[in-house]
């Protein structure tokens, strides 16, 4: 990136990085700006007619090239100012879950975790490269988390009465800043003997959509996320917003949604089977029952030999079993498996 540009992307929150902690070392700071359609600005002055964006992330890399993790993408397509624009910034745990459940399912159960980023370290850092101690936050330390996103869509222009009557800056179209000051956390793990760091989580997303044609059909959609620890942690599990992230990354990505709807529609059908399945009273209906899922071959003969045993005596340990395999089944299977409920 051209350095005058990093220069001015930073410019505004150095300050704020001086005073909360050594950047680069024992936090991380990360910055996007975009603009797609006009940015007039006095404050860092700019003058932009155009499509831009610019990113930096300033932070500590470790032994062996280690780094806490951070991801950030940008996409536009259709018109120019009312074009459709959708962006992702995150880091941490949320930002190597993204990554790595790019284009896949969220697995269940227990797999359903997301990604540790903790970087394990043989020693603990002492020296950064200008000679001086690195002091890194402690268990019962406390370090603010700085995380901070601005949008505008459509017209925007602000006073801050330092230009007299005259605004500051304007911007028409899509314009998105974004930052995150994380601190870099470390501690000596008891177990291993090793030094671990890591970051805190943190997610925000933007998806915007435009339709110009005539008044009566124009309008435009607007979604956005945002959300640090935990909370961010799980929106990068949340299949539904990974398909989003996934057309942001990769605008082809279309089987992987097609993935999601079919997945959506599977658990619609499970949940419409198994609730059928708890309505059965009859034993002999429900070993039927049991003779459609061997048929459908979501269960091994011998076990469905077991199940249709057991029916008589213990009609609710049945239908659970039934029941929870519902939730592995594909669409195909549970719609067989919802005619064969409908008809019997």
């Amino acid at each position: 990136m051209n350095k005058n540009k990093s220069t001015k992307l930073i410019a505004p929150f150095a300050a704020l990085a001086l005073l909360t902690g050594c950047v680069g070392y024992n936090s991380a700071f990360m910055a996007t700006k975009t603009n797609v359609g006009m940015d007039l600005d006095t404050k860092t002055p700019t003058a932009e007619i155009s499509l831009s964006r610019r990113e930096v992330v300033v932070a500590p890399t470790f032994e062996n090239g280690q780094t806490p993790p951070v991801e950030a993408s940008f996409r536009v397509k259709g018109g120019w100012i009312f074009a459709n624009v959708a962006t992702t910034f995150t880091g941490g745990d949320a930002a190597a879950t993204v990554s790595d459940l790019f284009n896949r399912d969220t697995p269940v159960g227990a797999a359903r975790t997301n990604v540790d980023t903790t970087i394990h370290l043989s020693t603990a850092p002492v020296r950064n490269s200008h000679g001086g101690a690195i002091h890194f936050p402690e268990p019962g330390t406390v370090r603010p988390l700085i995380f901070w996103t601005d949008t505008s869509l459509g017209l925007k222009v602000a006073w801050s009465g330092l230009t007299a009557q005259f605004p500051d800056s304007a911007k028409f179209g899509f314009n998105r800043k974004e930052m995150a000051f994380a601190p870099v956390f470390g501690a000596t793990n008891t177990i291993t003997h090793q030094y671990d760091v890591k970051m805190p989580s943190f997610l925000a997303t933007t998806d915007t959509e435009a339709k110009t044609s005539t008044p009566q059909n124009s309008g435009f959609r607007y979604q956005q996320y945002f959300a640090t620890g935990k909370a961010a942690d799980l929106l990068a599990l949340d299949q539904g917003v990974r398909v989003a992230l996934a057309e942001r990354l990769d605008h082809t990505a279309s089987s992987f949604k097609a993935r999601a709807a079919e997945i959506e529609t599977e658990k619609s059908l499970a949940q419409e089977c198994k609730d059928s399945i708890g309505k059965i009273t009859d034993s002999e209906k429900l070993k039927n029952v049991v003779g459609q899922f061997e048929l459908e071959k979501l269960l091994p003969k011998t076990n469905a030999a077991a199940l249709r045993t057991q029916a008589d005596a213990d009609g609710a340990g049945v239908k659970t079993t039934l029941q929870e395999v519902c939730d592995t089944a594909t669409a195909k299977e549970l719609t067989d498996l919802k005619n064969f409920l409908l008809t019997h």
